[in-house]
């Protein structure tokens, strides 16, 4: 619903954090595919330094962090 009313799909929380990778670290693998399909950008770090990949991978979602580390290519 807020990607359909415009939402910005890379905002950041307070600690840099953006919808992907908030996506990524919960294993929601259907909101993350429609993120990068409204442009989220894989490549983008966190506070921290980790990409949604990261996030992904520290969640035990090998195949998403997979898939996002090929988006971020």
């Amino acid at each position: 619903l807020l990607l359909a009313r415009g939402a910005r799909v890379d905002v950041r929380s307070p600690n840099g954090r953006t919808p992907l990778m908030m996506a990524a670290g919960y294993g929601t693998e259907g909101a993350a595919r429609q993120l990068l399909q409204k442009g989220a950008d894989p490549r983008l770090k966190s506070d921290q330094g980790l990409s949604a990949a990261d996030f992904a991978a520290k969640a035990g979602r090998d195949v998403l962090a997979r898939q996002l580390q090929a988006a971020s290519r």
